[in-house]
């Protein structure tokens, strides 16, 4: 079954991500609320880093089997 559908996509995460943590700086909730938000920037970090595996196995296809070149130059 494709679970892509009903993830959001990775700009997405990282926005929510993003907000969790600003809400979470502040300070000013009650602790289940903090769980629950805790919660869900772990799961949201999961999403996360799978989407970017996935895109790393996308790019090491397309590097393997010649259809692209490796980008030259220093990245770092």
């Amino acid at each position: 079954m494709d679970d892509t559908k009903n993830t959001p996509g990775f700009d997405s995460i990282l926005k929510e991500l993003e907000t969790i943590v600003t809400q979470m700086e502040q300070g000013n909730m009650d602790l289940e609320k903090s769980i629950s938000l805790f919660e869900r920037g772990i799961s949201l970090s999961r999403m996360g880093e799978q989407k970017l595996q996935q895109a790393q196995t996308r790019i090491d296809v397309l590097l393997k089997d010649g259809t692209t070149k490796p980008l030259e130059g220093d990245f770092q």
